[in-house]
């Protein structure tokens, strides 16, 4: 039921004659989105973020500006995985034999335009293995 408003029905208004309040600009999600996941991942490790933010991280390097949440939320489900996305097993960061080939062929790719591959990474739950640590680059 709405009351008519009069001077005896207004009762007390003590922020009547403050300034009013700005509209919060609505910001997009991503704004921030990679600091909140660096400190995330500092304060508890990569086991704390779910699969897609994971995905995230690792596509921070591939994509330097931008929102990349849409493309990690399309390879999972695409592939099914973040396992399946990366080609390995999420606890178990040992290279399979595609890794290093893949890696062979990327190097010898590089070659002729100069570029050098000093490592080839995979992360996994578990850790990080690195085929030049492993002796296998």
């Amino acid at each position: 039921m709405d009351v008519p408003l009069s001077v005896e029905n207004a009762g007390a208004q003590p922020d009547l004659w403050l300034a009013p309040r700005r509209a919060r600009k609505d910001r997009p999600y991503c704004l921030g989105r990679r600091d909140r996941l660096r400190g995330r991942v500092a304060a508890g490790g990569l086991a704390v973020l779910p699969d897609h933010e994971l995905l995230g991280v690792y596509l921070f390097r591939a994509i330097s500006r931008g929102d990349d949440k849409p493309l990690a939320k399309k390879l999972r489900a695409r592939f099914g995985s973040l396992a399946a996305v990366l080609g390995a097993t999420p606890e178990d960061p040992a290279p399979s034999a595609a890794d290093i080939d893949m890696t062979r062929q990327i190097v010898e790719a590089g070659r002729p335009l100069r570029i050098a591959i000093h490592d080839h990474l995979i992360a996994a739950r578990d850790g990080v293995a690195g085929l030049t640590a492993l002796g296998l680059f």
